[in-house]
């Protein structure tokens, strides 16, 4: 049987990509990036060198000729936006296998949690996302703004977009799950303040007394933390993509990326 290559994991935001290695507590780098609209990329060349940077350096590093590439992706990233950053990652040299992940879905993997309603705040959007045993129910709700406060309007509107997402997922037994299990993440969610102020937001709205949220103090990286955690798990070798898999068939992708 043939070794396994080591995992690489990469979170991209608006204003950096996050870089390291599989089972890390945090990220080994942090390069500022352009080309990275509200967490969707534009600019495949610019991001596309951040990433092969580091990726030739990992090489170094963990004295690999291959490696896996772990990689998130904004829940508003469209399936051409995917397919091409596969194509990039393939791009560099010893890249034989990638998995990519909707970011919200990886906050929740920093808990070491399979359910639980994800409050995602990146410094330019908001992400909430009700996720059941790894698979995310209904529509997630996604916005994009110019710049981040998270003022009483903005914790009202967090608190009744989670009612509204929560109550969509499914019977009153889950949305039970939910309530007691909402997750915070992301750069813009570590004000001292904001996981009462959102837990007290979101009792009133939805009326429901055992609300409870929480957050970790590494909480700015949950994005980057999930992936590390994601690929110590062994059911990332049925989830992610070779190269050769991808040269075959560049829509198996879209079979292969179901959340």
């Amino acid at each position: 049987m043939a070794e396994e290559a080591p995992w690489v994991i990469i979170d991209t935001s608006s204003t950096h990509v996050h870089v390291g290695y599989l089972g890390e507590e945090s990220p080994a780098q942090s390069i500022e990036t352009k080309g990275v609209e509200k967490g969707v990329i534009k600019d495949f060349k610019a991001v596309g060198g951040a990433w092969s940077k580091f990726l030739k350096k990992a090489k170094s590093e963990l004295d690999s000729k291959e490696l896996y590439v772990l990689a998130s992706e904004s829940p508003d990233n469209t399936s051409t936006a995917r397919a091409k950053t596969v194509e990039t990652l393939f791009g560099v040299s010893g890249v034989t296998a990638v998995l990519i992940v909707p970011s919200p879905l990886l906050t929740l993997y920093s808990y070491g949690k399979q359910t639980g309603a994800v409050i995602e705040i990146r410094s330019d959007s908001l992400n909430i996302a009700a996720i059941h045993q790894g698979k995310i129910q209904g529509k997630i709700f996604s916005k994009t703004f110019d710049k981040l406060n998270t003022d009483a309007n903005f914790v009202q509107e967090i608190a009744t977009q989670v009612k509204n997402v929560v109550t969509a997922a499914g019977d009153e037994k889950l949305q039970e799950q939910l309530y007691r299990t909402i997750l915070l993440g992301g750069e813009g969610s570590t004000k001292d303040s904001l996981k009462k102020d959102i837990q007290t937001e979101v009792k009133k709205v939805s009326g429901v007394e055992y609300v409870t949220v929480f957050g970790t103090p590494n909480r700015k990286h949950s994005t980057w933390l999930g992936g590390s955690q994601l690929a110590e798990n062994p059911v990332v070798d049925q989830l992610k993509v070779t190269s050769t898999e991808f040269k075959k068939d560049a829509n198996i992708i879209s079979s292969r990326f179901k959340y």
